[in-house]
């Protein structure tokens, strides 16, 4: 039934379309673009669409921005799926650990990640206090 209602929202569909397709030019990136992304391919400050080779035109080097939109779609999508699997593996062994040991183990993690998760949220705070000041 949840996967009925997942299936027949337009909006989720549509983001889900959207992250097929990054993720698909991300991974034909060397086949689209097989040189290296920083290299100079063109005259500086090329328009979108003002050369066909370059649909996204170059920058003020001469490199095709959309060779480096795509080289660094992989790198990007390379990062989150690492911190990804880092976090849901320490997550894991943290609620394992926590589950097994149970009492005042489970207590003293609990509290510890609540600290790691408050943290930022404080660091933030006392920077705008900071900054208001």
């Amino acid at each position: 039934r949840a996967l009925r209602v997942f299936l027949r929202n337009p909006n989720t569909m549509f983001g889900v379309a959207f992250l097929a397709v990054v993720v698909l030019a991300a991974l034909l990136a060397p086949v689209l673009y097989p040189g290296d992304p920083l290299s100079m391919v063109a005259r500086p400050f090329l328009w979108p669409g003002q050369d066909p080779a370059y649909p996204l035109g170059t920058d003020s080097m001469g490199r095709d921005v959309l060779a480096g939109i795509l080289h660094g779609a992989r790198i990007s999508l390379f990062v989150g799926l690492v911190a990804t699997a880092l976090g849901l593996s320490f997550g894991i062994l943290v609620g394992a650990t926590a589950g097994y040991f149970g009492g005042r183990i489970d207590d003293l993690l609990v509290r510890l990640i609540e600290i790691f998760q408050t943290i930022p949220s404080f660091v933030l705070l006392v920077v705008m206090v900071a900054i208001a000041q």
